[in-house]
C-alpha cells in the first residue's frame, strides 16, 4: 500500500471533519452545536470515547502479542504491517484527544474551544468507521493468509 494513499485518507477524515462541522455550524448556529456539545460532553467521552479508545488500545494489543506470528511478519512483506499500526495508533491519539477535548470543553467555556470539541468529536466518529473497517481487513487478509498456507 503506497504511503501517499495512507496519507490521503488521513486528510480526506480530516477535510470531511471540517465540512460536518462546517454544515453543523451553518445549520444551527456554533453557539448552538457548542452548547450542545458541552451539555453532552461528559456523556459522549464516557460513553463513546472511552470505548473508542478502549477498543483501538485492544486492537494494538493484538498486534503486539501476534507481531512475531507468520501472519504477521507476512504483512511486514507485503507492507501493510506498518499501515494498520499506523491506524491503530492514529484513532488511539484521536480517541484521547477528543475525550480530552470533550472534558475541557464541559467546564472551560468559550467558543473555540467548544468548536475544537465539536471537531474532535466529529472526527472520532468519522474515524470509528476507520477502525471497524481496519479489523475488518486484517480479518480479510488472514483469511487470505490462511487460504494460501493451506494450499501450499
Amino acid at each position: 500500500m503506497s504511503n501517499k494513499l495512507v496519507w490521503w485518507g488521513y486528510a480526506v477524515e480530516l477535510l470531511a471533519t471540517a465540512l460536518t462541522v462546517t454544515c453543523l455550524s451553518l445549520w444551527f448556529q456554533p453557539n448552538a452545536v457548542v452548547a450542545f456539545v458541552r451539555i453532552a460532553a461528559i456523556d459522549i467521552a464516557t460513553l463513546f470515547c472511552a470505548v473508542m479508545l478502549a477498543a483501538a488500545l485492544a486492537f494494538l494489543w493484538s498486534f503486539y502479542t501476534k507481531a512475531d506470528t507468520p501472519f504477521y511478519r507476512w504483512l511486514e512483506e507485503r507492507g501493510a504491517f506498518n499501515v494498520y499500526l499506523s491506524g491503530t495508533v492514529y484513532t488511539i491519539a484521536v480517541s484521547f484527544t477528543t475525550t480530552a477535548a470533550l472534558i475541557v470543553a464541559k467546564y472551560v467555556e468559550g467558543l473555540a474551544i467548544g468548536l475544537i470539541a465539536t471537531f474532535m468529536l466529529v472526527l472520532s466518529i468519522l474515524n470509528l468507521y476507520s477502525l471497524v473497517y481496519n479489523v475488518a481487513g486484517i480479518m480479510r487478509l488472514n483469511a487470505k493468509f490462511n487460504s494460501i498456507a493451506r494450499d501450499m
